[in-house]
């Protein structure tokens, strides 16, 4: 433990914060072909963590595009996949946010709890 180590809080003691512009930012960073690596995983791990419809609604932001390599895009995207499931079925998600006939294939069978990149 450093000196100074008491006066920060970590990330993880924090209550989550659900406010839209917060949720903005990270669908932004998440949407974001170009942003980088460490910035979109902790992005869907706060996005995961808060658990809403929201939050979940920006996590199927990530299933638009593919990234190179493909074993970093999986990993997102099956995060991606475990913090829709956490967030619950919504109803509001289903009808506003799966347009897309591929993210429609994902975004159901995330909510019935499949991983669809095993099969």
């Amino acid at each position: 433990m450093g000196i100074f180590d008491f006066l920060s809080k970590k990330k993880s003691d924090l209550p989550p914060r659900a406010s839209e512009r917060e949720i903005a930012r990270l669908e932004r960073l998440l949407g974001n072909k170009l942003s980088q690596n460490f910035d979109r995983q902790e992005a869907i791990a706060e996005l995961s963590r808060l658990g809403t419809s929201q939050a979940a609604a920006a996590l199927l932001k990530r299933f638009d595009w593919v990234l190179d390599p493909s074993i970093t895009d999986h990993e997102e995207k099956e995060s991606c996949m475990h913090g829709i499931v956490a967030a619950g079925p919504s109803r509001e998600l289903r009808c506003r946010n799966v347009l897309d006939s591929s993210l429609l294939i994902l975004a159901r069978a995330a909510l019935r709890g499949r991983n669809v990149f095993l099969e």
